[in-house]
């Protein structure tokens, strides 16, 4: 049970206006670092669609920020991506790391944070992650079950219809991007760090 497990409540330091930072000693191999951050004010165009490219930029695959610098460039990670739950406004940044690198790592990650914040990322990279959604909507559309899922998903409002989510997607901007980025408050972050070997 989440709230009786005290590996949740084991060294935590909360400061005012400063992201809150929970460390576990852990026995395994690897350690596991992850990052919630809450989205802060956003639109119904920001939750739908802004985010969603935010999040493939930062931390969606190969060629995101992340992946780049962290796992690529310093090797400070074996793994390392974002997860959008875009209706509970809350974007997780996921990373298996040496939990030696701790430190170096959370600092870089809030580096490439600040990064998309001032626009530090090419447009080839948008169009990249634009590509990729378009194709994840011809997914949906040759596949039964995903098809009855999004008219669902209509249904309820929760999204739109796979053409104006097509629409949306194509207009959103770099300038979208950086905006929406700079509403990813540090204050409203949680750092929860699993540490093997501490």
């Amino acid at each position: 049970n989440y709230y009786n497990d005290p590996i949740h409540v084991l060294n935590q330091v909360t400061y005012n206006n400063n992201p809150k930072i929970v460390i576990d000693n852990s026995s395994n191999v690897q350690s596991s670092l992850i990052i919630g951050c809450k989205m802060i004010a956003i639109t119904d165009y920001e939750r739908k669609y802004v985010s969603l490219l935010y999040s493939s930029i930062l931390g969606g695959g190969m060629n995101s920020l992340l992946n780049q610098t962290v796992r690529e460039k310093k090797s400070l990670c074996y793994y390392i991506y974002t997860s959008l739950n875009g209706l509970l406004g809350v974007l997780k940044i996921c990373a298996g790391i040496n939990g030696k690198d701790f430190d170096k790592t959370y600092e870089l990650i809030k580096e490439e944070m600040k990064n998309v914040q001032n626009g530090n990322f090419s447009d080839g990279l948008l169009e990249s992650v634009k590509n990729t959604y378009y194709n994840s909507l011809i997914g949906i559309e040759d596949n039964q079950n995903s098809l009855l899922g999004s008219f669902i998903s209509e249904i309820y409002n929760v999204s739109d219809d796979i053409e104006v989510r097509r629409k949306m997607v194509e207009n959103v901007t770099k300038e979208d991007i950086i905006n929406f980025a700079k509403k990813m408050h540090n204050e409203k972050t949680t750092c929860f760090c699993n540490c093997a070997g501490l």
